[in-house]
């Protein structure tokens, strides 16, 4: 299906409320609003943190980050093995790593253009954990939570 052929996609003529925001409001299928999605060069993009070294941390943040930094809607979601990392203080340690990124600016820059960042609950009693030992901005999800958050994701990875 042509992009452009709004008629053939069923989606009418142009509105400046145009944009996947306002017809997901409206009613129209999830099939619609992906390609609406994908028009308008916006995706949601969902990754998964399997690990908590640095080598399985970084990466996460940088996508997340460069894909909030291009509009997407970004959803991080920590396993249990990957948790330990968002404890208070774990990121501050593996933040200088040379050749990448200073790791906090990724987390802050993912959490200020509206990214989500959630640790599995299984994590809690898995790792010997309690929410308040996240840092700010970490939301503790069991896995429901997190497949209905990213149904609709047009993007994914795993680390």
């Amino acid at each position: 299906m042509d992009l452009s052929d709004q008629d053939e996609a069923g989606l009418g003529g142009e509105s400046k409320d145009s944009g996947p925001e306002s017809v997901v409001a409206q009613g129209i299928p999830m099939y619609k609003t992906l390609l609406l999605k994908r028009r308008y060069g916006m995706a949601k993009v969902a990754i998964t943190c399997n690990g908590a070294e640095a080598g399985n941390v970084f990466s996460p943040f940088i996508l997340g980050s460069a894909a909030a930094a291009s509009g997407d809607e970004v959803v991080l979601f920590f396993t249990p093995g990957g948790a330990p990392a968002l404890v208070k203080g774990k990121l501050e340690e593996m933040r200088e790593v040379k050749g990448l990124p200073d790791l906090l600016e990724l987390y802050d820059g993912v959490q200020s253009l509206g990214g989500k960042v959630y640790v599995c609950e299984l994590a809690l009693e898995a790792k010997g954990l309690m929410e308040e030992d996240f840092r700010e901005g970490v939301e503790v999800v069991g896995a429901t939570t997190f497949l209905n958050e990213i149904k609709d994701a047009t993007i994914t990875f795993s680390f």
